[in-house]
């Protein structure tokens, strides 16, 4: 596990681990699970169940993969990118904005940055801009959830959460295996 992993104790004792800032490998994965790990937040958008049926064989694994709506996300990552520390939205002309062709494009030799671009942008345009920049992870968000099938894998949608709490939760729970409570015990 790596250093930001963050540890805690599931009801049953058996060891959770979080981790969703280092990058997911199925080596990792694998020796994690035989060290005894059964909750992993990987973090990754383009994790594919393919990928854990690799790494784990023959272990009895379960994907849980939280679909959003691809118009709330862009809408998010609009505003996350013009606030946000990670280094790649404050690296000046990047030669990727170019070569994605986004629109409206920056001026050749400026030292604009996509963050800067991003709040220069009145909001209808900053948000087509920000969709263009969107583009190839809200595809592969689309692929993950086209190859996931359960009982493996199980897509569930962050909007159900929101208009039914407790039927969402509950799919959440039968998804991860979990059995009904029996009245009485």
């Amino acid at each position: 596990a790596s250093a930001s992993a963050a540890a805690a104790t599931a009801v049953d004792g058996a060891p959770c681990q979080v981790d969703s800032r280092a990058r997911w490998e199925a080596r990792t994965v694998n020796a994690s699970y035989a060290a005894g790990l059964r909750l992993l937040s990987s973090g990754a958008w383009d994790l594919a169940p393919s990928q854990l049926a690799r790494a784990l064989p023959n272990a009895p694994w379960r994907m849980v993969h939280l679909v959003r709506d691809p118009f709330d996300a862009v809408v998010s990552a609009y505003h996350y990118h013009q606030t946000t520390d990670e280094p790649w939205v404050h690296e000046p002309s990047p030669a990727w904005h170019r070569r994605m062709g986004l629109r409206p494009s920056l001026p050749r030799g400026a030292s604009t940055t996509f963050a800067q671009q991003l709040r220069a942008l009145d909001r209808a345009t900053g948000v087509v801009l920000q969709a263009q920049q969107s583009r190839r992870t809200l595809a592969t968000m689309v692929a993950v959830a086209e190859a996931c099938a359960p009982p493996r894998c199980t897509n569930l949608r962050l909007d159900d959460f929101q208009r039914d709490f407790d039927g969402a939760a509950s799919a959440l729970l039968r998804a991860l295996g979990a059995r009904p409570a029996v009245m009485g015990e």
